[in-house]
């Protein structure tokens, strides 16, 4: 068997038909899709990916288990899975027509990984999320191409060879956050076929709820968890000094200055604004020092990274902003237009 589909599924009834349909619409003759129902606890999701297993024998299959997050349901895909490759899906995203397609042209080449773009989807509207990498073709290597660590970590717009999860006995943390970073520059790093292809074949649902737009203010310094495990993995391969810059880059832009700005724009204690600035709880004010303290203490060079040229010019500023401790002006930079 060729490919595994693995989807997590937890109170998912809404959009896992529109997310089974774009799968089920193609050819699926060397493929098994893997329902992972995570203690679903809305008396539907359940019975629908029971249901999907019943009128698709021999390609559905699924497993239920008590709830223990994204990285937990995806490893018990892993451990259940048959296909030489993985794709991860999650249950409320759907992917492109073309995508089984496109992928089994790379599966055919022997690749390890194959990167390929992904579409936002909100309010109905598709955007185009990201601009074409400057880097396309393959096979690459991360050590002929370390830039590879700052594409964006997501494990969907991925596709696996298992192989890659198996000898090197890798699983995604359990019971965090931002699991993915931990994962990806990993295997990266372990494959010597890696494609980067500029096709979109997956469309990620933006909507309030979404991990990783989530404002928690504790479920947003889970970060430091994932990213420190990536960084105590390189080191103890020793391929830490050989990717350095690239690893403060990406502890700079996920670590310090995404959870950042998402902890900035949490207002469940306080929307008190006086004259225009915004004022932050105490609890905001911690947590954006203790990201702070963290990048600090695992990357004390960090103001002379090369790729900091390349963020954004609310990016930049952030970071001075951050490090004289200006919280409310930075507030001001990324504060949301109210509707």
């Amino acid at each position: 068997m060729k490919l595994s589909i693995i989807i997590p599924v937890f109170n998912m009834a809404e959009y896992l038909p529109r997310c089974m349909g774009s799968l089920l619409a193609q050819d699926l003759s060397e493929c098994e899709i893997l329902l992972i129902d995570d203690g679903s606890t809305d008396e539907l999701s359940g019975p629908l990916c029971d249901r999907y297993a019943a009128e698709h024998p021999g390609v559905v299959r699924t497993l239920h288990r008590e709830n223990g997050g994204l990285g937990a349901a995806r490893n018990t895909g892993l451990d259940a899975a048959n296909g030489e490759y993985v794709l991860f899906v999650d249950s409320d995203d759907h992917v492109c027509p073309q995508m089984l397609q496109t992928l089994d042209t790379y599966m055919t080449r022997q690749a390890d990984v194959v990167i390929f773009r992904f579409l936002l989807e909100k309010d109905g509207a598709r955007i185009n999320n990201e601009s074409e990498p400057e880097f396309l073709g393959g096979p690459f290597t991360l050590k002929e191409l370390p830039r590879l660590l700052l594409l964006p970590p997501n494990a969907c717009n991925k596709l696996w060879r298992r192989e890659l999860f198996e000898a090197y006995r890798t699983r995604f943390p359990e019971g965090v956050w931002y699991e993915d970073i931990a994962v990806t520059g990993k295997l990266l790093a372990l494959s010597e076929r890696i494609f980067v292809i500029p096709d979109a074949l997956y469309v990620y649902l933006q909507r309030e709820g979404s991990i990783i737009h989530s404002r928690s203010i504790t479920r947003n310094l889970e970060i430091r968890d994932t990213v420190s495990e990536l960084l105590r993995w390189f080191r103890e391969e020793e391929l830490f000094s050989l990717y350095c810059k690239e690893l403060e880059a990406l502890t700079l832009r996920n670590a310090l200055l995404d959870a950042s700005v998402r902890i900035l724009k949490n207002r469940e204690e306080t929307g008190k604004q006086w004259r225009g600035l915004c004022f932050l709880t105490a609890e905001q004010q911690t947590a954006l020092e203790e990201l702070y303290t963290f990048t600090e203490l695992s990357f004390p060079e960090w103001r002379k990274n090369p790729y900091s040229k390349e963020l954004t010019w609310k990016h930049r500023i952030a970071l001075r902003l951050l490090a004289k401790k200006r919280y409310r002006i930075l507030k001001i930079v990324f504060r949301e237009t109210r509707k």
